[in-house]
């Protein structure tokens, strides 16, 4: 294993398969940083092999282990629906990424960041609209007593009239 400094962070890599080992945290650091860049076409392509659920079985049958407690390593679907398989340290040391599979998770997490953001002013509103809607019914003494359920089931009905 060789180490690289990647967007800040120092990693180590193998030369002989472009593999990566990412000790715990360094993965939401570089997450987070956001510095590399990728052409549209390769953002695209990458997004059109993700968003699978499951575990292919030749990804459960490998031997690989922790690069520090020689322990072996969980394959874990990325985010439990990317289709990005990584192999994870089970004490908590790290996690293996495949050649390739850093820039997925990246792009993969920067979609769904952008997503999160353009719609936090519309849910948002929904939010903000329940939050009124309880403080109307406490000061009103509209309800019977306290449920857990009463603002679940609010915001079930907003984001259902939003699908009407």
């Amino acid at each position: 294993m060789n180490q690289t400094l990647y967007e800040g962070v120092e990693i180590d890599f193998c030369k002989k398969c472009a593999g990566v080992w990412l000790d715990f945290g360094e993965l939401t650091t570089i997450i987070e940083r956001k510095e590399k860049k990728w052409p549209q076409d390769v953002i695209t392509k990458i997004l059109s092999t993700t968003g699978k659920a499951g575990m292919p079985l030749s990804e459960k049958s490998r031997n690989l282990t922790c690069n520090k407690c020689k322990n072996p390593l969980a394959p874990v679907n990325y985010q439990n629906h990317s289709g990005i398989i990584v192999n994870t340290c089970l004490n908590g040391h790290g996690l293996w990424l495949d050649a390739g599979e850093l820039d997925k998770i990246q792009i993969y997490m920067e979609k769904w960041a952008a997503l999160a953001e353009q719609n936090a002013q519309k849910y948002q509103a929904i939010l903000d609209d329940i939050e009124k809607e309880q403080l109307t019914r406490a000061e009103t003494n509209l309800s019977s007593g306290p449920s857990n359920f009463e603002p679940i089931n609010a915001l079930l009905t907003k984001i259902i009239q939003l699908f009407d």
